[in-house]
């Protein structure tokens, strides 16, 4: 009996194995990777990007993960503020990986944008601009989403 089993459980424990991978790359896939930025200040703010129906809006209560490239853990996690704006204090020079990802009430529209910024010393004031993040509501490419720099 005990060897009748086994052939069973085995194809069982495969398709469970895979359908739970296959739920993970579509999550996956709901985050566009964009070219990088280099900042001075790991700041700015997150908006819905354009669609046909709607304009440029921004976006209340976006989480933003800032993280070492290549890994894992979340340095720190912030939430945007009224305005769609964020900041970094106290950052260490160096590459990092920022996602911002929508509100929870946006989250079935609304797909998440990630972007390399490398925080360097610069030698002319780039305080006055600041990073602009935008979540697209495509199914296609990156989304429509966006990684700009702009003036503040």
């Amino acid at each position: 009996m005990r060897s009748a089993i086994t052939p069973f459980f085995i194809p069982v424990l495969a398709l469970l194995f895979c359908s739970a991978t296959a739920r993970a790359q579509n999550e996956d896939r709901d985050i566009c990777i964009l070219p990088h930025l280099n900042v001075a200040q790991i700041s700015g703010r997150v908006v819905a990007a354009p669609s046909k129906k709607y304009s440029e809006r921004i976006l209340k209560g976006a989480t933003v993960e800032l993280r070492h490239i290549g890994q894992l853990r979340v340095i720190e996690k912030i939430f945007t503020d009224e305005n769609g704006t964020f900041i970094f204090r106290n950052i260490s020079l160096g590459n990092y990986a920022l996602t911002a990802k929508p509100p929870s009430a946006e989250r079935l529209a609304l797909f998440a944008t990630a972007v390399e910024v490398r925080l360097a010393k610069t030698k002319v004031d780039t305080h006055a601009k600041a990073i602009v993040l935008g979540l697209g509501w495509e199914f296609d490419g990156c989304h429509g989403g966006y990684a700009q720099i702009r003036k503040k």
